[in-house]
């Protein structure tokens, strides 16, 4: 598996176990409030009891201001038998930041009712709405939670995918310098000279026996030209030899004479292929062998044959 996505599943399921444990928790801390407020609603009821057996409107009263400012309730009312609306309460509406969470549904709420009784007998009824700043809140942070995950997940992505895309390009930057490494030890350990031009014939690389057989400066200080190297004799041909080149038409190997640092002649075989780049000759590609020590060899070989028909000669004498 990708190590990225390796680490990724990782820090979902970590993320979704915490999930799954908070919203757990939070579910039960929902259920137990909800059962606190509906016990506490019941000795609303039991408390007021008396006032509404009485029909003591002062002293339910009272105590239904005290019970709304405590408990959040939007209102309170007491109902007796065949619907009769003995005793209501509000409490003043919603402001600041409460308002605005009432206005776009954050702030919830939740119908009460319960009996109101005297010696075991139904004497009349509680009814209340309260307004809920549990369930919603805990919600929100639930869908605040996932969202951060999200995001978090996705950030994580980008910041490990990032980080593996950088070890592979650090990779085939490496593969590739090794790569160029290899490619310079092996052309300068050849015993031919390696030579490459522009379309110009402006020398843009050469391997170390070139540096040393051909008469020109090192390309990066001082660049030189492919017929600095040649004799003045020979430079027509081997710019005819050049146009046949990047014309693409492959020339044969052909014998030219070439200059050394000393101002020394010495003989060359050469042959040259056209550079392209996406399809376009951008240059050409030379290889140049010193044919200086063949020459000599035919030479003595020459002088031998000679000497062997002269003697030839005088022995028949």
């Amino acid at each position: 598996m990708n190590p990225i996505r390796s680490k990724i599943c990782r820090y979902v399921l970590v993320s979704l176990i915490f999930l799954v444990t908070f919203s757990s928790i939070s579910l039960a801390y929902i259920r137990h409030d909800a059962e606190l407020d509906h016990q506490q609603f019941q000795t609303h009821a039991i408390i007021i009891a008396n006032d509404t057996w009485a029909l003591n409107r002062g002293g339910a009263k009272a105590y239904l201001e005290l019970a709304i400012k405590a408990n959040n309730y939007q209102y309170l009312k007491i109902s007796l038998p065949g619907e009769e609306e003995f005793l209501r309460v509000a409490s003043p509406p919603l402001d600041g930041i409460s308002s605005t969470l009432y206005n776009f549904g954050l702030i919830g709420q939740k119908d009460l009712v319960e009996d109101i009784l005297h010696e075991e007998q139904t004497i009349g009824t509680l009814h209340g709405r309260q307004y809920v700043r549990v369930i919603f809140p805990l919600l929100n942070i639930l869908v605040f939670l996932l969202l951060l995950l999200l995001a978090s997940t996705f950030t994580l992505y980008l910041f490990f995918n990032r980080n593996f895309l950088a070890i592979q390009i650090q990779e085939r930057t490496k593969s590739l310098r090794e790569s160029e490494r290899r490619f310079h030890d092996l052309v300068n350990l050849l015993p031919e000279m390696v030579l490459e031009t522009d379309l110009n014939g402006n020398i843009q690389y050469c391997n170390k026996l070139a540096k040393e057989r051909l008469k020109f400066s090192l390309i990066e200080e001082n660049p030189a030209t492919l017929l600095q190297c040649i004799t003045t004799e020979d430079q027509n041909k081997v710019n005819q030899h050049f146009q046949a080149t990047l014309a693409n038409q492959s020339p044969e190997l052909q014998e030219f004479t070439a200059i050394d640092p000393r101002n020394r002649a010495f003989p060359m075989l050469m042959r040259s292929t056209p550079i392209t780049h996406d399809g376009t000759i951008i240059g050409a590609r030379f290889v140049i062998i010193d044919i200086t020590e063949r020459r000599r060899l035919e030479e003595q070989l020459l002088r031998d044959q000679k000497m062997k028909i002269i003697g030839l000669m005088a022995g028949g004498v």
